[in-house]
């Protein structure tokens, strides 16, 4: 459903305002951060369209999460030509990057395969969660293009901060379900690692326990 404050934004495009809309409803850290520095015709197209990207989404409720998911892959994928004096921070976000599409096509490779719905579910989230880090290290290639400049190393799992318990708390059980299948060899192995890194941090942030 359309959002009016950024319906009303994209009919004047002040830009100040559309920052402090993007910092009200974007999620990336690092975007906000460059969007804050100033006007620039990067940072104002960017701004404009990562507002009508968010006025035009969906929720992403499990119901709808498969759905979502199947869309990311008729978006096309960037492919980087890189010079041979590319830093070696920039290579390392793109083999992640690299990693995280084969994780992603993995799974979505057998979205539709006849399992419980539930499981498909946790599969879909997955790929959501891979193309919200794939979308964030494209943010910073082109930030990296545009200016040269080697991005800051963002804080992990950042998106956590903004949750409440009660996300936080529903995000717990995803990973948890994402470790499940990982031990009865259904993901990736090199995903285990993160699985655990971001379930501990939420622990913390919950004043949790394992168990």
């Amino acid at each position: 459903m359309p959002i009016p404050e950024i319906m009303t934004w994209l009919s004047n495009q002040h830009y100040d305002n559309g920052v402090d809309l993007y910092k009200k409803f974007g999620g990336n850290s690092f975007l906000k951060k460059i969007l804050a520095k100033g006007e620039t015709a990067f940072n104002r197209d960017k701004l404009e369209k990562e507002l009508r990207k968010i006025n035009d989404s969906t929720s992403s409720d499990e119901d709808q999460a498969l759905t979502v998911s199947e869309k990311k892959f008729k978006t096309p994928i960037k492919r980087e030509l890189l010079p041979d004096d590319t830093p070696k921070e920039i290579l390392i976000l793109i083999e992640e990057k690299n990693k995280l599409l084969k994780e992603a096509s993995f799974l979505h490779s057998h979205l539709r395969d006849g399992r419980e719905e539930a499981d498909r579910g946790v599969d879909a989230f997955r790929i959501l969660d891979c193309w919200d880090r794939i979308t964030e290290i494209w943010e910073l290639l082109d930030y990296w293009k545009e200016t040269k400049a080697i991005p800051e190393k963002p804080q992990e799992f950042p998106a956590l901060k903004k949750m409440s318990a009660l996300q936080l708390d529903r995000r717990k059980r995803n990973l948890r379900s994402y470790i499940t299948k990982e031990t009865n060899g259904k993901n990736r192995k090199e995903t285990l690692d993160e699985y655990e890194r971001e379930l501990n941090v939420i622990f913390k942030m919950l004043n949790d326990e394992p168990v």
